[in-house]
């Protein structure tokens, strides 16, 4: 559940009563999933996690790329523990289960 509860107790469909809750957006409903999954294929699609922190009241910047780290390296790298580790590009597939969870499986329960 995502939200917080609002306290009244609403219809979900018309056999079905659920607690409402306060949220960005509705709840996705997985009891029919897409088939195939709209994600097939897309496990090696990679993003680009660029990060700046900045605490100006202690004097403290933070970046996740940092200076000595080139163009052409970030053109070649991807995310690897032991091998890349500051390498900023990250595999779909290696986030979803750096989060202990089956590419496979959230690929079904996706919505766009």
């Amino acid at each position: 559940m995502s939200g917080l509860q609002t306290g009244k107790c609403v219809d979900f469909n018309h056999t079905v009563k659920t607690c409402e809750i306060f949220a960005w957006c509705p709840l996705e409903r997985d009891d029919k999933p897409p088939n195939p999954p709209l994600l097939t294929g897309t496990e090696n699609l990679t993003v680009l996690v660029k990060n700046n922190i900045q605490f100006p009241k202690f004097n403290f910047i933070k970046r996740n790329i940092d200076s000595h780290i080139t163009s052409s390296y970030l053109n070649q790298c991807v995310f690897n523990r032991s091998t890349d580790p500051e390498c900023p590009i990250f595999r779909l597939k290696d986030i979803i289960e750096e989060a202990e969870e089956d590419f496979q499986k959230m690929a079904i329960h996706v919505t766009l």
